[in-house]
């Protein structure tokens, strides 16, 4: 699993660990390992898997309300969220899948909201992975993430109330998400158990 931070996937030569992940991405991609990527890990999965990810004039920031795809009623994990839930979004950049990746979920935000590349490895451009403690105590303390609030034209005081209330059906909604994510693994390892 790899999750969000506040480098840029556009900017790999200032951080030599995201490169390090990109290829550790690329291998698990080669050998079958399960990947579930959020926002910025949702970044390096594509670029990992053939895609491209391109720096936004200014951060998206909101709760839209995600677009199941065709295949996702199939797909072991996406299949767990409903239609229609309002996901957070907090990004400065778009995922543009590789040709041969399958979206599964869009937004009315820029980007793929969630990917599939290959069998087992996923991507989603909402922080599915947000609670209450990263959000208020991580997040939205931070003078960094306020500007870009502001950036995104949006008040800190509004968009902290919005999320008071949105953030625990995220919880409830992407927990299925998680469990079918740990089962795969669990599976896969039993697996290739001699």
């Amino acid at each position: 699993m790899s999750f969000g931070g506040q480098m840029s996937v556009t900017e790999l030569d200032g951080y030599p660990l995201l490169s390090w992940e990109r290829e550790l991405m690329e291998e698990a991609l080669a050998e079958g390992v399960p990947v579930l990527g959020m926002c910025l890990g949702a970044q390096l999965l594509a670029l990992a898997s053939g895609g491209e990810v391109e720096r936004m004039e200014a951060p998206y920031i909101g709760w839209p309300e995600l677009t199941l795809g065709p295949g996702a009623e199939h797909d072991p994990l996406v299949s767990t969220l409903p239609d229609g839930l309002p996901v957070l979004k907090w990004h400065n950049d778009a995922i543009v899948p590789a040709d041969d990746a399958q979206i599964l979920a869009t937004t009315d935000s820029p980007g793929a909201a969630i990917f599939r590349a290959g069998e087992f490895a996923w991507g989603s451009q909402m922080h599915l992975e947000t609670t209450p403690d990263i959000f208020f105590e991580e997040w939205i303390g931070d003078p960094l993430e306020q500007e870009a609030l502001r950036r995104a034209g949006l008040s800190p005081e509004a968009f902290v109330e919005e999320t008071r209330a949105r953030l625990p059906v995220q919880i409830e909604a992407s927990a299925a998400l998680f469990r079918s994510f740990g089962e795969l693994v669990a599976m896969r390892e039993l697996s290739e158990r001699p």
